[in-house]
Parts: structure tokens; C-alpha cells; sequence
């Protein structure tokens, strides 16, 4: 039978370096110094005799003990810390935190959320929004229950699963209008005359749209705004001779309202995979289950793409 002198204290300060993924930062989390974490850190790794993070230029990595001593710590503080609220009276009833991307949050998930609190008005629904590298990693951390948005490359989405949805296209999008609007077919060439919007450089989207270009022969535009905010991109498109590149659903009102079109570039290839990505071993409650459901309904119906 495995003997431990693990105390409930150096599970809370794994957690929370794990969730940070960098000492310092856990330790003002937990009210403390970053000398006196490090030492509870080596104590739990001395007494398990194995090494539970690996240092990356990005911060703390779990190492493969590590991420299964997380799943199955974070699980069980989140069930001592559920159980003893409601033993106490004090519980703020179940929060059901998501990751989502821009183009998704407009679309997908308003509906979802509006059908999901018709049933269920005492659940707290936290919406994180971010690019996919940076919700991904509160994803691992636990901070989220699930990410809603195109999959990541394969090498980001190691340890992770995804569960398609729907596949979505990338467009050239202008102001209805626009000296190229009407014409039957348009180059990179002819929209590379113009101001044109595409996504960061650290999206998927923009890795998509990278290898497009190189395909085609054509590995950057003159004149580039770089953005994933379509509360910016939508004006300036619809005020200028601007062309955004953009994922369909994201401009699917304009596009029904005809304040925008979509060019006749040729880009069928840039198309790619949207849908819900999981940590194996997270516990997926309830009413999380409920707003999946109800996410997944919503896609059924296209009532939304």
C-alpha cells in the first residue's frame, strides 16, 4: 500500500503552479514567497521521487506524472471545495467557464448561452475569449471547461482531444460597393492594390492564411493591418476600400444585411475545422454537459453558420 506524508498544502501549491505555470506568480497567488512554494514543490517531488514540471522558455510544462497528478488533484480540490460551500450554505451555484474565439463568440455562442439560461438563470457562465494558444493553456491549466474554435495544429493539440462541429471557411470580405465587388473572379494581385485586415500572427486562422498565400505565390500583402477584432474590422471594411480576411460566420451579419460582400477570390482550400476541445480527465459537470448539448444542437440546425 503506497505510504505518503503529502499534506493538503502541497497539492494547493501544485495546482496553483500548474495553473500559472511559474512559481513567483503562483506564490502571490497563495500569499506567499517564492522560495517557501519552491521548497513545497521539491517536497512533494522528493516524496513522489519524480519530477512533476519540466522548464520551457514558455514557463512550467507538466511533465507526463505531473499532468496525471493534476487531473486527478484539481478534481478532487474542486470537489472538496464545491462540497464544503454547500455544507456551509455558501455556494455561488455552478460556474461553467469556456474558452472562445472572436469569430465563434459572435455567433455560436450568444444563442447558445440565451437558450442555455432560459433553463438554467442561477448558473454563472464565464466566457473567456483569447487567441487559441492562450486559451489553450488555461485549458490545460483548468481554468476552463472546454475551448470553442477551429483546432489547433497537430503539435499544440497533444494531450488534448477535439470533437468536430462544423467545417468553416476563411474569406476576402469588402464594403458592399467596393471597385472590386462585382467582379467574377479576383486576384491576390488585384487585392493586394487595396488595405487589407488579417488575422495575428500567432492565430490559426493566420497560419491557414500564410500557407494560402506561399501556395499561391504571393507571400504577403503591401498593406497590412493586423487584427482579430471585428468590432474594428467591421467599420473600417464598411467605411474604406479595405478588404478583411476573415472566417465566414464572423461576418455573416454583414454579409445577410449586404453592408458587406465576399470577393470571388478562389480560396477553397482555406477551409478548416471548428469544434469543442476537451482536457482528458477534466471533469465535465452537469450543466456543462447541458450547454455542450445545447452548443451541439445549435450546429445541428445551422441555425447559426
Amino acid at each position: 500500500m503506497f505510504q505518503t506524508k503529502i499534506k493538503l498544502r502541497h497539492l494547493q501549491c501544485f495546482i496553483e503552479i500548474a495553473r500559472e505555470r511559474n512559481v513567483t506568480q503562483a506564490a502571490q497567488k497563495l500569499s506567499t514567497v517564492q522560495p517557501a512554494l519552491s521548497r513545497t514543490l521539491k517536497e512533494l517531488e522528493d516524496e513522489l521521487g519524480t519530477r512533476l514540471f519540466q522548464r520551457t522558455r514558455d514557463g512550467l510544462v507538466l511533465t507526463e506524472a505531473g499532468e496525471t497528478l493534476y487531473r486527478y488533484a484539481f478534481n478532487g480540490m474542486q470537489q472538496v471545495k464545491e462540497g464544503l460551500e454547500r455544507a456551509a450554505g455558501e455556494g455561488p451555484g455552478e460556474i461553467v467557464s469556456l474558452g472562445v474565439l472572436p469569430n465563434v463568440s459572435r455567433r455560436v455562442l450568444p444563442t447558445a448561452i440565451a437558450d442555455f439560461k432560459k433553463a438554467h438563470p442561477d448558473t454563472r457562465i464565464r466566457v473567456v475569449t483569447g487567441t487559441n494558444a492562450d486559451l489553450l493553456i488555461k485549458l490545460r491549466a483548468g481554468r476552463l471547461d472546454f475551448v470553442l474554435g477551429r483546432m489547433a495544429d497537430p503539435e499544440t493539440m497533444k494531450g488534448l482531444s477535439f470533437e468536430l462541429l462544423f467545417h468553416e471557411s476563411i474569406v476576402f470580405a469588402s464594403r458592399t460597393g467596393h471597385p472590386l465587388a462585382a467582379a467574377d473572379q479576383v486576384s491576390l494581385a488585384e487585392v493586394n492594390a487595396y488595405p487589407v485586415i488579417i488575422p495575428l500572427p500567432e492565430t490559426i486562422i493566420r497560419a491557414e492564411l500564410d500557407r494560402y498565400m506561399i501556395s499561391n505565390g504571393f507571400p504577403e500583402f503591401d498593406d497590412v493591418i493586423e487584427t482579430v477584432s471585428f468590432d474594428f474590422a467591421r467599420p473600417y471594411v464598411e467605411n474604406t476600400d479595405a478588404i478583411a480576411i476573415l472566417p465566414r460566420s464572423a461576418v455573416r451579419p454583414e454579409l445577410e444585411a449586404d453592408t458587406m460582400v465576399m470577393l470571388a477570390v478562389p480560396s477553397s482550400e482555406l477551409k478548416g475545422p471548428v469544434g469543442l476541445t476537451f482536457l482528458p480527465g477534466h471533469p465535465i459537470r452537469t450543466r456543462t454537459q447541458r450547454l455542450l448539448g445545447i452548443i451541439r444542437k445549435i450546429v445541428d440546425e445551422r441555425r447559426v453558420l
